[in-house]
């Protein structure tokens, strides 16, 4: 994770509006075949405090979806509403993530 939140900054001078996020990937327990619940995976638990500790609110604003394990950073130079840019980010996280046509967030 360190190494993509390095990235961010690379991609800023190319992209100086540029938004990222994440999604916290389910685990899977082989031995009990058990895939853990998408919500507030062990990842999404762990990578969103890393975020919030390693990049401030100047650029961005931080948005967590609990429900769905995702965290968005939302660049706040962007020229679309902050509403509609949440959207935007929703339903890429929805066409991106398989997992997401059913889950409402």
């Amino acid at each position: 994770m360190i190494s993509c939140l390095k990235v961010i900054p690379i991609l800023l001078q190319e992209f100086p509006n540029a938004s990222f996020g994440f999604v916290g990937a389910r685990s899977y327990d082989r031995t009990g075949n058990l895939v853990e619940p998408i919500s507030k995976t062990q990842r999404f638990i762990i990578w969103s405090e890393v975020v919030k500790k390693k990049i401030g609110q100047v650029t961005f604003s931080h948005f967590e979806f609990p429900e769905a394990s995702g965290y968005l950073l939302l660049n706040r130079k962007s020229v679309i509403s902050e509403a509609e840019r949440i959207e935007l980010m929703k339903r890429m996280f929805i066409d991106t993530y398989s997992d997401f046509p059913d889950l409402m967030f």
